[in-house]
C-alpha cells in the first residue's frame, strides 16, 4: 500500500485497522495485518471503540456501520491525497525544468549562463 517509506498518518492507521476488522479479527492478527506495535494497537483500538467504529465481542473485533462509513471517508481521503500529491509533483517538476532552462541557456557550443569555473579565494 505504501511504495515509498513515508511515515503513515493517523488516518492511514485507522484505515488499516478498519479494513482488517471487516470480517472479524483477533487482536494479534489485527496487529500483524495493520503493522502495529502492541502499544499503538491498544491506543487506536481504544479510540476507535470509544468513537463507535469497531466493537469487540469478547473474542473478535468487528467494524460497525459507522465504522464502514468512516472507512469509506478514509478511502476517499487517500484517493484525493494521491491526486493532490501527483499534482504537486507535476508542479515541482515543471519548476525544476524552468529553473534549469533559465540557468543553462546555450547558443551553439558557447555557454551563456553562469560560469562553470570554480573560483578560489583571492590571496
Amino acid at each position: 500500500m505504501f511504495p515509498s517509506r513515508k511515515k503513515r498518518t493517523e488516518f492511514d492507521i485507522e484505515h488499516d485497522i478498519l479494513s482488517a476488522c471487516k470480517n472479524g479479527i483477533r487482536k494479534t492478527a489485527l496487529m500483524d495485518k495493520a503493522n502495529l506495535s502492541y502499544e499503538l494497537a491498544k491506543k487506536y483500538i481504544s479510540s476507535l471503540s470509544r468513537r463507535g467504529f469497531i466493537r469487540f465481542d469478547g473474542t473478535l473485533y468487528y467494524i460497525t456501520e459507522s465504522g464502514l462509513k468512516r472507512l469509506e471517508d478514509l478511502e476517499e481521503y487517500q484517493k484525493r491525497r494521491s491526486e493532490f500529491e501527483a499534482i504537486c509533483e507535476k508542479l515541482r517538476s515543471a519548476s525544476r525544468d524552468t529553473r534549469e532552462e533559465n540557468t543553462t541557456k546555450k547558443e551553439g557550443h558557447r555557454f551563456l549562463g553562469r560560469s562553470k569555473e570554480k573560483k578560489g579565494r583571492h590571496t
